[in-house]
């Protein structure tokens, strides 16, 4: 599993990656590894990681090469303006490398998402 998220230490992106970690082994058993990406610096993802226990590895992108890949940067409306950055997306990818599922930037819950990955694996 791939999950773009736009800042580290911000409060959207702390929830998710908390509700990822606390799900971490329930995703294992499931047969998913979390890895994060997002623009920031390698310094600041480790104080992320280390800030709030997070156990799986977080990928500093610096130059968009994977997000634009990835297709999670582009576009958006943040308090009201159009800006161009990163969309919270998260990718199911199966052993093969296939793409099984992609939950888009309106439908992350942060505080939940684990849960939500959980269902749409159980469904």
């Amino acid at each position: 599993m791939v999950t773009s998220y736009p800042k580290a230490n911000t409060s959207g992106c702390t929830a998710e990656a908390c509700s990822l970690q606390a799900h971490k082994e329930e995703l294992a058993a499931a047969g998913y590894e979390i890895i994060g990406v997002s623009k920031d610096k390698q310094a600041l993802q480790k104080k992320f990681a280390d800030a709030h226990g997070l156990q799986f590895p977080l990928i500093a992108d610096t130059d968009t090469t994977l997000l634009q890949a990835l297709g999670c940067w582009g576009e958006k409306v943040t308090c009201g303006r159009k800006t161009i950055g990163i969309l919270r997306t998260t990718y199911l990818v199966n052993e093969e490398g296939v793409i099984e599922k992609i939950f888009t930037p309106k439908e992350i819950k942060t505080k939940i998402h684990a849960e939500q990955i959980l269902n749409a694996i159980k469904a």
